[in-house]
């Protein structure tokens, strides 16, 4: 283990019980199994369930926390508590993760818990995650980010710990549409449906399918996936083809 995780540690040791901002994704996984390491059952993790996650992230969620043995809480949110996030704009982390915030400090005091921490990294840009100033403006501590741990670290500890599933960089479903475009429910569930079938063709732990409102896919993977889906090629155009889509393969920017 490198300094920068035995500084995470350390500083945990000192904060007593906390509630972890828990997705299932790589960043947070990691911080909940240091967390673990160093408090034992004084960590619990926290799960927002907002209407725009997927179920696979759901699932995964599970899996992890269960794995490390984590108690796992689940806070859920409606569409109401997320007022004007279907709109899409520059604000819709900032609106997600103030209604998130607020359902984890909720948990929080719920269990007796003052400090609530979430999996920033080093590499977290303030001028380009605007989810951040939430945090700022609640409270919320980010561990790994003020001991400089990278995303680099993250996945070389997170890939130590074994896991049954292989992580990747998830991202939020609204993402899967151009910022400003105003998101429908239907949207949201259309999206999630053709990612489900192209894993099932193509089994890609990595895959992102972006919508702009044609009819044209973009489905982005790992550099190392891509050639799953140029495998699959005859398969995936039959599939897109029948529910009335054309696509290209690019790599996902957001992969690790």
């Amino acid at each position: 283990m490198d300094n920068s995780l035995s500084i995470v540690k350390n500083r945990l040791k000192s904060l007593g019980k906390v509630a972890v901002c828990f997705s299932g994704g790589m960043d947070s996984t990691a911080l909940l199994s240091l967390a673990k390491e160093a408090l034992g059952d004084g960590v619990t993790a926290v799960m927002v369930d907002v209407p725009m996650l997927s179920e696979r992230s759901r699932d995964i969620a599970l899996i992890v926390s269960s794995r490390l043995d984590c108690r796992l809480v689940t806070a859920k949110l409606e569409w109401q508590d997320l007022e004007g996030i279907l709109e899409n704009g520059a604000d819709r982390c900032y609106i997600c993760k103030r209604a998130m915030y607020k359902a984890v400090r909720k948990v929080a005091e719920d269990h007796g818990i003052r400090w609530i921490l979430n999996g920033d990294t080093a590499d977290d840009d303030p001028s380009t995650r605007p989810g951040m100033r939430a945090a700022e403006e609640a409270g919320v501590l980010s561990p790994l980010r003020d001991a400089g741990v990278s995303r680099a670290r993250v996945k070389e500890y997170v890939d130590s710990l074994e896991l049954p599933l292989d992580l990747v960089k998830e991202t939020c479903m609204l993402m899967r549409f151009p910022l400003g475009v105003p998101v429908t429910e239907e949207d949201l569930e259309t999206v999630e449906d053709i990612e489900y079938g192209i894993r099932s063709i193509a089994e890609v732990k990595q895959l992102r399918v972006r919508m702009d409102g044609s009819r044209h896919l973009r489905l982005q993977t790992s550099a190392e996936e891509m050639q799953k889906l140029h495998d699959c090629e005859e398969d995936l155009r039959y599939y897109l083809d029948s529910i009335g889509y054309t696509y290209e393969v690019m790599r996902d920017p957001y992969a690790g």
